[in-house]
């Protein structure tokens, strides 16, 4: 792979995505598969988790099997709330038997902790916005000679002037936000939009049985505060990890430093540690 792409091979990126018909997940499969240079926050994150993971994720084109249940399960939420705010642009109000339907379509057999945190958007959907976009696809040209970076925005609103990037996450606990994300989010809303003012949301959900008897909330909502300076530091981040991820292409010999535990390669991985982590 090259180090970076030229503003015309970007363009014909961003044309690729505007005709794409499937998700961005197997957008970005394809663009690996053919080795197209791109930068993602999952691949970022990836890298810096452990590099021995990206080269089996990105590298060697291995995926975890069976897929992850938490993988699973947030991606049929992610569907469903986005049907959510599809209805919402239509001008049906949220309606919970209703998402649960859709649910059930995306997954035959869903259990209770992944219906009820479905209800829990449905009370909690976001009421006097105009909905921008609901999982808006985007390719956002970086410079320094950095390959484009890929993404998803979850959920993008207006009131007045103000724009709105909301991502929501899912979990057994909530995990909070890594703000490069966010950051992602914001420049592309910023330039697509021309979006003067923009400000960020994570909406976590916690998985839960039963939510009468919870102790604790099982639905947060934070705004993530954004300074002027964070492009800047994102960028510095997404350098590193190109690099980072350009050494591995080269040499694809490396060390697993991440928490093994937390891996979903854990099983299969030949380098896993067989510890609680591979620091010990």
């Amino acid at each position: 792979q090259s180090g970076g792409l030229s503003m015309a091979d970007y363009e014909a990126l961003a044309r690729r995505l505007a005709d794409w018909s499937g998700t961005i997940g197997e957008f970005s499969q394809t663009l690996d598969r053919e080795k197209v240079p791109y930068l993602s926050f999952s691949k970022v994150t990836c890298v810096e988790f452990c590099g021995y993971r990206y080269l089996l994720e990105y590298v060697k084109l291995q995926r975890p099997r069976p897929e992850p249940d938490y993988f699973v399960k947030g991606q049929a939420f992610h569907e469903t709330v986005a049907s959510l705010y599809r209805d919402l642009t239509q001008g049906r109000p949220a309606d919970e038997n209703a998402l649960l339907d859709v649910l059930r379509r995306t997954l035959p057999h869903p259990t209770i902790d992944v219906e009820n945190a479905v209800r829990l958007a449905a009370r909690n959907a976001y009421q006097g916005f105009e909905v921008i976009g609901v999982e808006e696809p985007f390719v956002l040209s970086l410079d320094g000679g950095l390959p484009p970076c890929v993404g998803v925005v979850d959920l993008i609103l207006r009131r007045g002037k103000t724009f709105f990037v909301v991502d929501h996450k899912t979990g057994k606990k909530f995990n909070g936000a890594d703000d490069l994300q966010l950051v992602l989010y914001r420049e592309y809303v910023r330039r697509q939009y021309q979006a003067v003012r923009c400000l960020a949301f994570v909406d976590e959900y916690r998985w839960v049985p039963n939510l009468a008897t919870i102790r604790k909330p099982a639905f947060q909502r934070t705004r993530i505060p954004l300074g002027r300076t964070d492009w800047r530091l994102a960028t510095r981040r997404l350098a590193w990890a190109h690099r980072r991820i350009q050494e591995i292409q080269k040499n694809q010999d490396v060390w697993a430093l991440g928490e093994c535990y937390m891996c979903p390669y854990r099983g299969t991985c030949p380098k896993a540690s067989v510890g609680y982590s591979s620091y010990w």
